[in-house]
């Protein structure tokens, strides 16, 4: 489950914009070694680059065109191994499929677009890994894979057999990450992100970071968005909120996501 969660396949008829979004989208869909597809307005002020998260698909950014304020376009893509995307069989849970989010990107910017990544999940680590994208909202991120795997192995158990997993959990830990490198490439250890975070801030570079979670989230904890938030030093803001990891997001985050971006592009002008 780990590298190889449920797949969604679909139907690509589902990718059009629907009839309440059909009068401010149109949708094409081009390939860029994968395929990319866009939504456009007539007139687009940045394009937002949404990135799914763990076991879903692009059709995940096609339900958040309503979301979209007027004038802003917005891209998303199947990850390898998720949706109607085959070329791999395991995902990597943000250590390669930031390869994806760069290409994505870097082709948007060749068509004179500013972009702003939005991505949820591995979506988010994804993006958070990316070096093409400045401004970007994370939504339900992990800080460290390590950690995430030490603290869901015993989420659901009752509290008598937490202490005997956590005694064995190295042993069985060493036993997964090697077999999970071996299959799909992922080395879990590699994959702290709130190392990342810090180095982004010792290097300086201008990134703009909105980071949002629920706090009912089982699957990543919202202690992980917090670890983010305080090892970034830059321009940033932290929003949780009452909700799962996969329960909709309420509209007054999504207001204050966007509100984000526009005081980031702003001052990114400046």
């Amino acid at each position: 489950m780990l590298i190889r969660p449920p797949r969604f396949v679909y139907n690509p008829d589902i990718l059009k914009p629907n009839k309440r979004n059909s009068q401010r989208f149109t949708a094409e869909t081009v390939n860029i070694g994968f395929e990319l597809t866009l939504y456009k307005q007539k007139e687009m002020r940045y394009v937002l680059l949404y990135l799914h998260g763990n076991g879903s698909s692009r059709f995940e950014g096609c339900l958040f065109l309503h979301s979209l304020p007027d004038k802003v376009g917005m891209a998303c893509f199947d990850f390898n191994g998720c949706g109607n995307r085959e070329e791999a069989e395991y995902i990597t849970l943000g250590q390669t499929e930031s390869k994806d989010v760069d290409k994505a990107a870097v082709y948007l910017k060749e068509l004179g677009y500013i972009v702003v990544g939005w991505g949820r999940s591995m979506g988010a680590v994804s993006l958070l890994k990316s070096k093409e994208c400045d401004i970007m909202v994370s939504d339900s991120a992990y800080s460290n894979l390590t950690n995430l795997c030490k603290e869901t192995s015993t989420t659901f158990l009752p509290k008598a057999c937490c202490c005997i997993v956590q005694i064995f959990f190295p042993c069985v830990f060493c036993c997964i990450k090697g077999n999970v490198e071996k299959r799909s490439g992922l080395q879990i250890e590699e994959m702290d992100i709130q190392k990342q975070m810090l180095q982004l801030s010792k290097n300086r570079l201008k990134k703009s970071i909105c980071f949002i979670h629920g706090e009912e989230d089982t699957l990543i904890p919202s202690h992980h968005a917090q670890k983010l938030y305080d090892a970034f030093d830059g321009r940033k803001m932290l929003v949780l909120f009452e909700g799962t990891h996969n329960s909709s997001r309420p509209d007054e985050v999504i207001e204050k996501c966007f509100q984000f971006i526009e005081e980031s592009l702003a001052a990114s002008k400046s």
